[in-house]
């Protein structure tokens, strides 16, 4: 389970790198936040999890919005796939690059919490897993050749590793102030920023349907943060409907 964790992991981070270079950032970062649903569903698949109205009514929502992105051309008019091909053509390749990073990444998530409920340490776990990461990262790595760096690229790499460590501080920080699942939805906001670099920075301006995509996806923010106040709601309104059938 080891090396089939850290196999699994290098499936992240290899079709993660290549969708994003070739990928709208604000549509890449709306698929990105496909993980929780895809863990949803293979959580109820192989770990028999149960998922409330909430969850099924955010996994219809993000996979409207996964294939208003993507488009594929069996869904999708003929008309909208080719000019989705035509401005790009690498792009659909690179969206489906990052479902499949993001597939991967679940079914990480799946064998962790596998590994939990049989009671293996988390700490063994991400030590043998990285393990196995490292080992056919470095083997996939000689198997291209040696190439240096130019200082462009290096100067990337050690902003994105900074960037990431204070990513990943902050949101610690945040975990001893609340609730991990609630601290957990503020990745959403990815979404619209993402979208605002991309138009700002990168001259991306994603088409009508792709929009509508990424909206839906954000919606999903809405329905878990308002979805006890929602289902309060609907249950006061039945007991008083229930209580109006009765004195009748």
């Amino acid at each position: 389970m080891f090396v089939v964790s850290g196999i699994i992991m290098v499936g992240v981070a290899y079709f993660g790198f290549y969708g994003f270079q070739r990928a709208n950032l604000s549509e890449a970062i709306a698929l990105c936040q496909l993980i929780p649903v895809m863990t949803t569903i293979l959580g109820a698949i192989f770990l028999k999890e149960a998922s409330d109205i909430a969850q099924s009514l955010v996994t219809v929502l993000s996979i409207i919005g996964a294939v208003l992105i993507v488009k594929p051309p069996f869904i999708i008019s003929s008309e909208a796939s080719e000019a989705h091909e035509n401005e790009n053509p690498e792009r659909a390749l690179g969206n489906i690059s990052i479902l499949v990073s993001a597939l991967c990444f679940a079914i990480s998530l799946v064998l962790s919490r596998k590994m939990a409920v049989q009671k293996v340490d988390p700490q063994v776990g991400m030590f043998y897993s990285s393990i196995f990461l490292c080992m056919v990262s470095a083997c996939g790595v000689m198997s291209q050749g040696y190439r240096p760096l130019d200082s462009t690229e290096i100067m990337n790499v050690f902003w994105i590793c900074v960037l990431s460590f204070v990513s990943h501080s902050f949101f610690l920080k945040a975990l001893k102030f609340g609730d991990a699942g609630k601290i957990a939805l503020t990745s959403y906001a990815e979404i619209p920023f993402g979208y605002a670099l991309d138009v700002m920075f990168l001259g991306h301006v994603p088409e009508l349907l792709s929009t509508l995509g990424v909206i839906l996806i954000f919606s999903c923010l809405f329905v878990q943060m308002l979805k006890d106040q929602i289902f309060k709601y609907v249950r006061e309104k039945f007991k008083k409907k229930n209580a109006a059938k009765l004195e009748g």
